[in-house]
């Protein structure tokens, strides 16, 4: 049997590489590698398989790492290669970034970069030593010897690159178009924790798994089969990131269709009581007239805000869900507010719900304010779309900002006073977990005083002053562990704040109406929508992630703006204008009107 039959006669569920079954058989196999193959076995010439299997056991052996996921694993060349075939002919186009999460001998990279036209190939690796042999030694040999023999013009610009660290960690392989993981050996946590990250991926984008698909919603599986690797078959998983609007869409289709059944069954029921009421009212006629019927029974407690003009949502948000601090779940509720802000005609009231410390002044809007949050007819719980920013530039709205400020001082009162012109949230320690590093700070400061000699500085933070390294020696004032009435309303009447990753000083940044605000060397997520870049700052020369000078603070986020703009404000809050909801004549019916 030639090869061309061996190949023919393999399920098209397999891209197992026909040369590894002719090995196995002791056959030879008449077809030589391909162009690409040859290079990449001119590449790992002088670094065979057991070379990055000695080095990754010797690593793990020394540093007593005996994580299963750690694991050392390599994949076949042709084998590989064929899954971008399949990719292609599932609608993957030239460009984007490739990124292998936990690379080893960077074999998956370098096979990437040759099989398939990327802008840029990226390889994540948390043991130092593999990371080495691919920095070190794969990537000069291969930019030496390889890259001017590869025959596509544009394989031989793209980018190869190698990180050192952990892809748990580490949220540069997001922006890939398709990522790989050699995953057999990942437990359920790891697997979990990846999937929680690439829910980020834009739609459109590839995760490739072996043995166990992503667990995640947010991907759809598109292909499966078995792989040849280095130890032996595997079966593949390609799952591609669903778009976030239409995965949105199908979900609340399915909540409201279940709802509009559930009202339909409740309005039929309500309307045949009413008809068996009405005929027990007839009677024959008494003195020449008929009875009288009774007047209608008063409506149930609770479905009618007001005769006069009802608002058509209650919307809240549930206490404690998606436990968090104050500043967190004070930030949820603007969000809420702000949504109902944007109803017209007065078509949604605000309740407000228990939080800790709630030193907001928030409180229901006074057509509702009886009602007990959840308990109502008509109570929602808005249903924010992703990104997370659409939350943050719908309070942005500087009329929303005055309204909550002027709540917040009607009940603020505050017993200290700061002096300080310019003030600083710094979440302490080095980065790690969202943190930014102390040196960054120092930056900061130093970059302040530049820009006004006699600038007054204070930092709020917790913990003790030694935590702060070598900003402990600038010339500020550190406000630490301080009552949490007392610092946020220090970051609410702040002349300058500056906001740290963190959602008190995020949600004092809403209310500081007065203040410039800015964001520190490094964008928190949320900021965009209301700070300025710092631009004095050098930021690339004090915050170690900035070495292609980034700037302070990316732009607005166009996607969120357009969102925003073309934005269904009723389907946030999950009504259609086919919801029903009879007023207690039973003539009418509840329908909100699209904005």
């Amino acid at each position: 049997m030639g090869a061309d039959e061996l190949e023919g006669s393999f399920s098209p569920y397999k891209i197992r590489d026909h040369r590894c079954y002719l090995e196995e058989q002791g056959l030879t196999d008449p077809t030589p590698p391909t162009p690409e193959e040859h290079l990449y076995n001119q590449l790992y010439e002088l670094y065979p398989q057991h070379v990055g299997k000695r080095t990754s056991r010797k690593e793990r052996r020394q540093h007593g790492f005996v994580a299963a996921s750690l694991t050392y694993g390599e994949i076949c060349f042709g084998p590989f290669a064929g899954l971008f075939q399949v990719l292609r002919n599932d609608g993957l186009q030239p460009g984007g970034k490739f990124c292998d999460l936990g690379s080893g001998a960077g074999r998956a990279v370098f096979a990437a970069a040759l099989s398939w036209d990327f802008d840029k190939v990226l390889g994540i690796e948390i043991l130092e030593g593999l990371h080495e042999l691919c920095d070190q030694k794969l990537l000069p040999r291969f930019d030496l010897h390889i890259r001017e023999k590869m025959e596509s013009e544009t394989r031989r610009e793209v980018d190869v690159n190698f990180i050192r660290g952990d892809a748990t960690v580490i949220d540069e392989w997001i922006s890939s178009r398709v990522v790989f993981a050699n995953s057999t050996c990942f437990d359920r946590k790891l697997m979990e924790t990846l999937a929680r990250m690439a829910s980020n991926m834009d739609p459109g984008c590839y995760f490739i798994t072996m043995t166990a698909p992503l667990p995640s919603d947010d991907f759809e599986l598109r292909w499966t089969g078995t792989m040849r690797e280095a130890w032996g078959d595997g079966t593949v998983f390609i799952q591609r990131r669903v778009d976030e609007d239409a995965l949105e869409a199908e979900r609340l289709a399915r909540e409201l269709r279940a709802d509009l059944r559930n009202q339909r069954q409740q309005f039929l029921k309500r309307r045949q009581r009413a008809r068996e009421a009405e005929a027990a009212t007839r009677a024959p006629f008494v003195g020449g007239r008929a009875v009288k019927k009774p007047p209608p029974p008063p409506p149930p407690k609770g479905e009618r805000y007001d005769a006069n003009k009802p608002p058509r949502v209650q919307a809240y948000y549930p206490a404690g869900q998606h436990a968090a601090g104050f500043g967190g779940q004070y930030l949820q509720r603007m969000a809420v507010f702000a949504l109902c802000r944007r109803v017209p005609d007065r078509g949604c009231c605000y309740v407000h719900s228990p939080m800790p410390h709630d030193i907001s002044g928030l409180k229901s809007d006074e057509r509702c304010s009886t009602y007990e949050a959840g308990k109502a007819k008509n109570s929602v719980v808005p249903r924010f779309l992703k990104p997370n920013d659409i939350k943050w530039y719908m309070v942005a709205d500087i009329n929303v900002r005055k309204e909550l400020r002027k709540m917040y001082d009607a009940v603020a009162h505050p017993t200290k006073q700061f002096e300080c012109d310019y003030r600083i949230h710094a979440r302490r320690g080095m980065h790690r977990d969202g943190l930014v590093p102390n040196a960054t700070y120092v930056c900061l400061v130093r970059s302040i005083k530049k820009s006004d000699e006699n600038a007054k500085i204070c930092i709020f933070s917790e913990g003790s002053v030694e935590q702060f390294g070598e900003l402990v020696k600038e010339d500020v004032t550190f406000v630490l562990n301080g009552d949490p009435a007392e610092t946020f309303h220090g970051l609410v009447t702040a002349p300058n704040l500056f906001l740290g990753h963190s959602p008190l000083s995020q949600a004092a940044a809403m209310l500081a109406t007065q203040a410039k605000v800015y964001t520190v060397p490094w964008e928190p997520g949320m900021s965009r929508a209301v700070a300025n870049c710092w631009s004095p700052g050098d930021c690339s020369a004090c915050y170690a992630k900035r070495k292609d000078n980034v700037p302070c603070c990316a732009p607005r986020n166009a996607r969120v703006v357009d969102t925003l703009r073309n934005l269904n404000t009723w389907s946030l809050m999950g009504v259609t204008d086919q919801s029903y909801d009879r007023d207690p004549t039973g003539k009418g019916t509840w329908a909100p009107l699209p904005p």
